[in-house]
């Protein structure tokens, strides 16, 4: 039999096992590089049961650091099922085995002795698991014997790194330790924080051009499927929700695309604490995206169905091109005065579209006691849309081009145009992301750098929100810089592993992205 099985073919391999006395034993993980520690993993969980299965976590799921798993899931899944000792393994659908366990309901669940103390575990899911395996009748076990990690292995080889990377890796772990990352971004949660910003609907449809239409010029494409997500302020006040236990959101949304809004937030977001403006609409992006083959014929020689969210077609959005009506406005600004002070951030994202003018943007400038400001451009504002509206603050996190753009250059040095926006803004922390070029940092006149730790990117957009949403609350208290450096690097580079907004980062991938950076 086929050692690769499916989730409900291990549920109905489980059951008949049970139905023949036999215990089957489950152990989890990624298994990255096989190595001889998950040889005696293997043996000393199966001494438990006579039937061992393994289930493995996505590629998608692995929060190891950058470019990992070193081997696809393809892969491991073939080198594991290849052990003797292994029966079956099974690829999970979910970054932790709660769900699993719960479905396939094997008799045991075996985890290493090093999470044996619950509170060692940032991810919190070995005691849901624990909780999941003993509602279905099993239990969980912990193996003795000696630890090895894939992880150390990996990384003390530079594998899956430009030598860039692997400067930097080196580096960084003479100012930061595993322990640090944890206690620093585990003390964000205290932070009380204000996001104000333009609400964004992203949509994506899928299709497959066709090709053009028989009597004009028009591209024929055959639609797939149509995904909506959070864009915008609402994606960026997701992304902090995991980090901080205390995050408000302000914004103006529209009364004319309000159902999209409500389906798009229903469970996330409190979007009766926005203000309504029912005569105009929230921006609305709608981007086309081909993926798959472009025929009827050539899908019939390949099914591959991959999405290229970089192959798009076409781009239509809704705005508020009107702007919004002044009385909206005004009741907007007076709640903002009124509450802005209370908070130890503020995190203004400014995409450009009529709901911070100069006004708003002094005040919010007079009254935050610690403001994070990013200032976008897009096609409904370019050139229009610049950060020098705003008289200061205290941390600016900007593409490189909407700073060039902000003084007309395209040929001074970064690093002039830095410190000018420093002077510009009163402003002693500068960060500018540069998509593959990774991101600089000026911080107290003081240049720092770090290159761009994903190789693969599956879609940019959304990167730079991920990199501002955990930077602006960890530049709070770093006066030093590497940590908000690091910490953005890593948000980013998770970001582009995300289709648009469609998941936020959570703490726990953040703190074991990191970890697993720097881990020896």
């Amino acid at each position: 039999m086929n050692k690769i099985i499916t989730i409900e073919q291990a549920k109905r391999i489980v059951e008949e096992n049970r139905s023949n006395g036999l215990k089957t034993v489950n152990v989890h993980g990624c298994f990255d590089i096989l190595h001889y520690g998950h040889v005696i993993y293997f043996e000393a969980a199966k001494k438990h049961g006579q039937v061992l299965l393994v289930s493995l976590t996505p590629d998608r799921y692995v929060a190891k650091g950058p470019n990992r798993p070193f081997v696809d899931e393809n892969a491991r899944l073939k080198y594991v099922s290849s052990l003797e000792i292994v029966d079956f393994v099974v690829l999970n659908d979910e970054p932790d085995a709660v769900n699993f366990l719960k479905t396939v309901a094997p008799d045991v669940t075996a985890r290493g002795s090093e999470y044996l103390n619950f509170k060692d575990d940032i991810t919190g899911k070995i005691e849901l698991e624990k909780k999941a395996i003993e509602d279905v009748g099993g239990r969980m076990v912990f193996t003795d014997g000696e630890i090895y990690s894939s992880t150390k292995m990996i990384n003390s080889w530079g594998a899956g790194l430009n030598n860039n990377q692997i400067a930097y890796r080196d580096s960084i772990r003479k100012t930061i330790s595993t322990s640090d990352i944890s206690r620093d971004i585990d003390q964000l949660q205290h932070l009380s924080v204000l996001v104000i910003g333009d609400a964004i609907i992203d949509e994506y449809t899928y299709c497959s051009c066709l090709g053009t239409v028989s009597k004009h010029s028009a591209i024929s494409a055959l639609q797939h499927d149509t995904e909506l997500m959070s864009g915008g302020i609402l994606a960026i006040k997701k992304h902090i929700s995991k980090l901080s236990n205390c995050s408000d959101l302000m914004s103006i949304i529209g009364g004319k695309n309000l159902t999209e809004c409500l389906n798009v937030n229903s469970h996330e977001l409190k979007i009766d604490e926005l203000h309504l403006d029912p005569l105009t609409y929230t921006p609305h992006k709608r981007r086309f995206i081909s993926t798959g083959y472009s025929n009827s014929i050539s899908k019939m020689l390949n099914s591959n169905n991959d999405v290229d969210t970089s192959n798009r077609l076409f781009e239509i959005s809704f705005l508020p091109t009107d702007g919004f009506s002044k009385e909206i406005k005004s009741k907007f600004t007076s709640e903002i005065e009124k509450r802005i002070k209370n908070y130890d951030i503020v995190v203004v994202a400014d995409f450009g579209h009529g709901l911070i003018d100069k006004d708003l943007a002094c005040l919010i400038c007079e009254n935050a006691n610690y403001l994070a400001l990013n200032v976008q451009t897009n096609s409904a504002n370019f050139g229009f849309n610049l950060f020098t509206k705003f008289p200061s603050t205290d941390f600016l996190c900007i593409d490189e081009l909407e700073l060039r753009l902000a003084f007309s250059d395209r040929e001074t040095d970064l690093y002039s145009l830095m410190n000018k926006a420093s002077q510009t803004l009163q402003c002693s922390k500068v960060m500018v992301t540069r998509g593959r070029n990774g991101i600089e940092y000026l911080i107290d006149g003081n240049i720092k750098s770090v290159p761009a730790l994903a190789n693969i990117v599956a879609d940019p957009v959304g990167a730079g929100d991920a990199v501002l949403s955990v930077t602006s609350l960890v530049s709070y208290n770093d006066n030093e810089g590497d940590l908000t450096l690091f910490s953005g690097s890593i948000a980013g580079m998770i970001g582009t592993s995300i289709r648009g907004n469609s998941s936020s980062i959570q703490k726990d991938q953040l703190i074991k992205n990191m970890k697993g950076f720097v881990q020896i």
